[in-house]
């Protein structure tokens, strides 16, 4: 997994944001974790993965960009949503979302 520079992490996670960077790294069961990353798709922007997913064994984690760590899916939703306005207030649109986390020199 590559990990984006400026992490957006949801406030549940604030406190612990090391130990579950850590234990995601390690494939430890934490079963709260939500992980944003960009999506590779073409047509999306971003995929909410459920940290018990990357404990598959055959689950392709090298290719992922992690964008941000929420503690459940609502917080990872208003994360997203969070993301997104940061974006469009800097760029005045959302038209490329992965270029501009790749030219804000994070990844």
């Amino acid at each position: 997994m590559k990990w984006y520079k400026h992490l957006y992490v949801g406030p549940s996670l604030q406190e612990k944001k090391e130990k579950v960077i850590r234990n995601l790294r390690r494939n430890v069961l934490q079963v709260e974790v939500y992980v944003i990353v960009l999506a590779d798709n073409g047509k999306d922007n971003f995929r909410i993965i459920h940290s018990l997913e990357l404990l598959q064994k055959p689950y392709p984690k090298d290719e992922l960009t992690v964008v941000g760590i929420a503690g459940g899916k609502e917080e990872a939703f208003f994360l997203v949503e969070d993301m997104v306005k940061d974006v469009l207030k800097e760029t005045g649109s959302v038209e490329h979302i992965s270029s501009y986390f790749g030219a804000k020199g994070g990844l």
